[in-house]
């Protein structure tokens, strides 16, 4: 018989487990689916500096949204982990996933993509791989280590394929957050940052990463963002993303670092293809 504290342990996992289901690629059957004067006080000074900064990144993502409408595929390396501690000890759950993604650039959709998760819960490592070759009924293969079968599923003429987080997805967030960015400069990159730690980062955030916090409600969370726009070609080049609070039930903190390459040079002979007859040997 579990004693109490057994059970303790294995429902706080449970939770951890719940509250940060982290993000995967998956499929839907949905087919839609200027200079200030001497004499201004300090308190001006600042209302017209934050005026401009803000406009000038409401320019700056405008830009961004246009150069992206010619982006049709990327690499993507992302490690995402939780930790929740409580008087009982930590549970973390950490999970390193790299992809290569086409989209479908007039819908901003994806076309076709291949992805590999690594994850590690308590010490204990689960292996996933996931591709989507496009083509006829949507197929999608999966398979749980790196020389297994593969587990095929047919979403239908109308499926559609989703990556999370989706690249466009991460990007369009950034427009519900203009007054929350700081903008600076780097010699290769336009860099924002999150300057209200209050900013509603996980309403905004939480489909793509998947988040569930529903243990922790109410609570008020220290958000930090950090996002690296390439300078020459206005792609996105690195995502930061951390959350953290703490409560009765403890305190937890989630971590997502996401990192883009290769813009453009992804291409649809780059994703495995697998034939039935293969699949089935």
């Amino acid at each position: 018989k579990e004693s109490s504290f057994m059970r303790m342990k294995k429902s706080i996992l449970l939770s951890l487990l719940a509250i940060i289901a982290l993000g995967l690629g998956a499929c839907s059957n949905s087919s839609n689916n200027k200079q200030t004067n001497g004499q201004e006080n300090s308190a001006q000074k600042k209302t017209s500096q934050s005026s401009s900064k803000t406009k000038d990144i409401d320019r700056l993502l405008e830009e961004i949204q246009t150069a992206n409408e010619k982006m049709s595929s990327v690499r993507q390396k992302g490690d995402i982990s939780g930790s929740l501690k409580t008087k009982d000890g930590t549970i973390q759950k950490n999970q390193e996933m790299t992809s290569q993604v086409i989209y479908k650039t007039e819908k901003q959709e994806v076309e076709m993509a291949n992805i590999t998760v690594k994850t590690v819960e308590n010490g204990e490592e689960n292996f996933k791989e996931l591709l989507m070759p496009g083509g006829k009924n949507t197929p999608l293969y999966t398979r749980y280590n790196k020389t297994g079968e593969w587990d095929k599923e047919l979403y239908g003429e109308g499926g559609k394929y989703i990556v999370n987080p989706d690249y466009f997805q991460l990007l369009n967030g950034l427009n519900k957050l203009t007054e929350d960015l700081a903008l600076e400069e780097t010699d290769d990159a336009y860099v924002l940052t999150l300057k209200n730690k209050g900013a509603d980062v996980i309403g905004i955030y939480e489909k793509e990463f998947q988040f569930n916090l529903s243990q922790f409600p109410k609570s008020k969370y220290r958000n930090e963002l950090t996002v690296k726009i390439d300078k020459k070609s206005k792609f996105l080049k690195e995502f930061k993303m951390a959350v953290s609070t703490s409560g009765k039930k403890g305190t937890l903190t989630i971590k997502s670092e996401i990192s883009y390459s290769d813009w453009n040079l992804v291409k649809k002979e780059d994703i495995p293809t697998i034939s039935d007859e293969k699949k089935e040997q």
